[in-house]
């Protein structure tokens, strides 16, 4: 029995050293029992990809039905203007809020209404063109100006200056009307020919003026008033 175990052991012997000579990883993996490290290259295979056409329906539109546009009616007076100054382009002014009617043919393109209220009255006043201009492009305010009508809640005693014209009512209101002309230089030297040419018609185109019957037009009974006329 002691014989066959040691022929037994002598085998196993020469079966280890064989194995170790061959490198049999069988013995590797008993002796060492540390897993393999197994590297596997993979190689993908995109399939190239054919992009689809793409297809537009052509569209239709539906035939326009709209009613052809009319062009809106010319404005009475002209809608040119410099700030809040209209320019003049017809010979009968009227100015709806005081109700009155002014006859101005050579201020036709030649000077400016303005209109605006301060300190709760309403004023209208006609200046002439490019000194108006003048004065707006250098700041200088009131350049051009021929004459202002204007309203107040008393009436003028007149003074040269100032003179009273009568009253109007408006929106159940009376006001008492004054007309005013500067004293002082309303003009830049370069533009007084221009400014002279018109001025010398403001008083007579003050008083061309027609007040709408609505407004109930009274005169006034100061000696030294300019009154206008009534329709």
């Amino acid at each position: 029995m002691k014989k066959l175990k040691a022929t037994a052991l002598v085998i196993l012997a020469a079966a280890i050293a064989a194995a170790s000579l061959s490198g049999c990883g069988i013995i590797r993996r008993v002796l060492d029992p540390q897993p393999e490290t197994v590297v596997q290259t993979v190689y993908v295979t995109q399939e190239p990809t054919t992009a689809q056409p793409t297809t537009v329906e052509a569209t239709t539109e539906a035939p326009t039905t709209a009613e052809p546009t009319t062009a809106a009616p010319t404005p009475k007076y002209s809608t040119e203007s410099n700030g809040s100054a209209v320019l003049v382009d017809n010979e009968k002014y009227h100015d709806s809020y005081l109700g009155i009617t002014f006859t101005v043919p050579k201020w036709v393109g030649n000077a400016y209404a303005v209109s605006k209220k301060a300190n709760g009255n309403y004023i209208l006043g006609f200046y002439e063109k490019t000194n108006y201009d003048y004065g707006v492009n250098h700041g200088m305010a009131g350049f051009g100006m021929m004459f202002e009508v204007f309203t107040a809640p008393d009436e003028s005693s007149g003074d040269h200056i100032d003179y009273p014209a009568g009253s109007v009512t408006v929106d159940g209101t009376k006001y008492y009307l004054t007309y005013f002309k500067p004293t002082d230089v309303r003009f830049d030297p370069s533009l007084a020919d221009n400014y002279q040419s018109v001025y010398k018609l403001q008083k007579d185109y003050f008083l061309s003026g027609v007040v709408d019957k609505d407004k109930h037009y009274v005169p006034s009974a100061v000696k030294n008033a300019l009154n206008l006329k009534s329709e």
